[in-house]
């Protein structure tokens, strides 16, 4: 059997607490044991170790955590329970607006023709003396 090591938590708010563990309990047990001396609750707790998230399934010795060794803890948020806001804002999103469609006819430039002259301009006085074809005389 493994002996209990000391693993130092350091909390997102920069409370420090060292914690006393054996290296074969699971992230979810250390889990436990740090909401003990926090006020953070275990299944509200992130712990990040050596740039890795740890999983709870996992056991601290998967992730060669050692005696002394710091293990970051991040308070995630509040899991989103059933709510009525949830219910009518997904309504809400069911009935999708064009925007592009609402603001083209209200911009000067849903006026304009890709060359820049608006709607009303006058008639381009070139476009008569274009003949037919490709030759442009007859």
């Amino acid at each position: 059997m493994s002996e209990p090591i000391s693993i130092n938590v350091k909390a997102s708010n920069d409370q420090k607490y060292v914690i006393s563990i054996k290296v074969t309990e699971t992230v979810l047990d250390f889990k436990k044991k740090i909401a003990e001396s926090c006020d953070t609750p275990a299944d509200r707790m992130r712990l990040i170790y050596s740039g890795r998230v740890l999983k709870d399934t996992e056991t601290l010795e998967t992730y060669k955590i050692a005696e002394g060794h710091t293990v970051h803890m991040v308070r995630s948020a509040a899991p989103a329970g059933p709510t009525t806001t949830s219910t009518t804002s997904t309504a809400a999103s069911t009935t999708p607006v064009n925007s592009a469609a609402t603001t083209a006819t209200s911009t000067p430039a849903a006026t304009m023709d890709p060359f820049g002259a608006g709607a009303g301009a006058l008639p381009n006085p070139w476009a008569s003396m274009m003949g037919g074809g490709m030759g442009g005389g007859g």
